[in-house]
């Protein structure tokens, strides 16, 4: 099964009335040591943006090749909505990423579905589809929340 071991931490941007971004510029090649899939070039994220306009959350992933859609892959963003509590443990891995307080996660999938999941501090997660939620172009991945 190919699933994207590499994540893009994004940290929820408060809303105000003004519109905010924040982007990450990731060098290629460097897939982690403990991704065990192939090596494309479509697993090997070059930057990620999540802006915020006023009303949408709006999620662009660029990879160092084309978007190649596989059985099993997938395209995960985890966020810190505020609330200073881990509640996903993803990375597993304090020397990647310390102190990062996931308690969502966007899941993109190349054929297109959006899958929100929010952990709450109490009982279990709800996910949330959006069948077409999730735009390909190319090498590059989008989606608006």
């Amino acid at each position: 099964m190919r699933i994207l071991y590499r994540l893009v931490a994004a940290t929820a941007l408060l809303a105000t009335a003004t519109s905010a971004s924040a982007t990450v510029v990731d060098p290629a090649g460097d897939l982690l040591a403990t991704y065990t899939g192939p090596a494309n070039a479509d697993v090997d994220i070059r930057s990620g943006d999540v802006a915020f306009d006023g009303t949408s959350f709006l999620f662009s992933a660029t990879m160092a090749g084309d978007i190649i859609a596989m059985p099993g892959q997938l395209y995960a963003w985890g966020i810190n909505r505020g609330s200073g509590t881990p509640r996903i443990d993803i990375l597993r891995d304090p020397d990647i990423a310390p102190n990062i307080l996931f308690d969502a996660v966007l899941v993109m999938l190349p054929n297109g579905l959006l899958s929100v999941v929010t952990v709450p501090p109490a009982g279990a997660p709800t996910v949330t589809n959006f069948a077409g939620g999730t735009t390909i172009a190319g090498d590059t991945l989008s989606a608006s929340v």
